[in-house]
């Protein structure tokens, strides 16, 4: 009796020192600036809302906990963590609060915190078989793979095995490069547990790195009828359509991403990528100064948007809308000051692919004709003019672009593959 009654007492003295800690790493929740940057008009009115509310009940831990939610939905991560930390410092023993938190910090890489988080959940309930599944993934995404793969272990040695488990130890193979081994553990597991979306996607993404992308977009679907809402799935589909080229089935992935992430910068990225491809030159413009709107410190999208906006000039011009043609032109240029002269080669040659991939012929070879206007001597220009004019029936002119192409690059393998293409009966 005397040991229970020191045993709590020392798990009341350490719960009360986390607490003081957590208060002390709030910052005054009112002076924090708050950037007002939303992609959905509803998210900033919900935001105000909450904030009132919040103000008027500083200690209504569902408030705080709404508030830590729709930022960071919005990835707004800092001010998510103050108000989650703020959330437990009222109620230390939220298990589904410290998820929250730990799940934040591993997205964002702080392992340290993360893994410190989790072990205070199982601190609070040792047989929380998620929170120690949570700290594989921590080790994991360290490159630790050795010690995730030691927890799984435990983890099957105490609790038996569990769809977590082989989700664990696919994803662990995976990231050694080992995608065949992983193929096996997540089928193994699939036979144990056939409803468990997360373990198809592990099994997709597993089946991508081998290059059989028609069984992972397989796997991506099937989780996706079993858990319509598994963000995961949508974001693995959309990176496997952008590896083929399959910009409809990206854009869609990716949108479906951003309705339930409207801050994730990398869905957004891939989406403005996504709409390039797709010769949607307006709406990439469009994303990529989102992207910049709601993540200025983000240089991702400053590489792409010289080359979507010259080429969204091009398609003004067209249109006769010379005036913002011009203005368009003139922000690639000033957006690409410092990189190398050749950007616009490339993003006509980018282009040319994209139309021909469309089977748009004409636009091909307008935009592969300007890109050796550009730069006469770019190969890979010569390369598209001549795969176009294979495609359109007239084998003499593929010849011509094509010698030309190896008059530049002899060893060019894509322009000596055209032209055994062209010389088939």
């Amino acid at each position: 009796m005397a040991s229970d009654i020191a045993s709590f007492s020392h798990r009341l003295t350490a719960l009360n020192q986390r607490t003081a800690r957590r208060l002390s790493m709030v910052a005054d929740l009112d002076t924090i600036p708050q950037s007002l940057r939303f992609r959905f008009e509803g998210d900033y009115r919900r935001a105000l809302q909450l904030g009132r509310q919040h103000r008027d009940h500083p200690e209504d831990v569902a408030t705080i906990a709404a508030l830590a939610d729709i930022h960071r939905r919005n990835c707004k991560f800092r001010a998510a963590e103050n108000y989650l930390l703020k959330a437990l410092a009222l109620e230390p023993l939220n298990q589904a609060l410290l998820f929250n938190l730990g799940d934040m910090y591993l997205e964002n890489g702080e392992h340290t915190k993360a893994w410190s988080t989790y072990q205070e959940i199982i601190y609070l309930n040792p047989e929380s078989i998620e929170a120690r599944l949570a700290q594989g993934r921590v080790r994991e995404d360290e490159g630790n793979y050795r010690a995730a793969m030691a927890i799984y272990d435990q983890l099957e040695n105490d609790f038996g095995p569990s769809a977590g488990t082989y989700a664990g130890r696919t994803l662990n193979h995976m990231g050694q490069g080992d995608y065949g081994t992983a193929v096996a553990v997540a089928r193994e597991g699939l036979a144990l547990y056939p409803d468990h979306a997360p373990l198809y996607v592990a099994r997709g993404q597993a089946y991508a790195g081998l290059g059989l992308v028609d069984r992972a977009k397989t796997d991506f679907y099937d989780a996706l009828s079993l858990d319509a809402d598994l963000m995961s799935a949508y974001a693995a589909l959309g990176e496997v359509s952008l590896q083929e080229g399959n910009a409809s089935t990206a854009v869609r992935a990716y949108l479906r991403v951003l309705d339930d992430r409207p801050g994730d910068a990398a869905a957004s990225l891939n989406l403005g990528r996504a709409y390039l491809m797709d010769l949607r030159l307006r709406e990439a413009v469009e994303e990529w100064e989102m992207l910049g709107y709601l993540h200025p410190e983000d240089q991702a999208s400053q590489h792409w948007l010289p080359e979507a906006y010259y080429l969204y000039s091009l398609e003004l011009r067209d249109q006769g809308r010379f005036q913002d043609a011009l203005d368009a032109h003139g922000k690639a240029k000033s957006m690409a000051e410092g990189r190398h002269s050749g950007w616009m080669t490339t993003a006509l040659v980018r282009a040319g692919d994209a139309a021909w991939e469309h089977d748009d012929y004409q636009r091909a070879l307008d935009y592969y004709s300007q890109a050796t206007e550009n730069d006469p001597f770019r190969a890979e220009a010569y390369i598209g003019l001549g795969r176009t004019y294979r495609a359109m029936g007239d084998s003499v002119k593929a010849l011509t672009t094509l010698h030309q192409a190896l008059t530049i690059d002899p060893g060019h393998p894509d322009a000596r593959l055209e032209l055994q293409q062209i010389s088939r009966p």
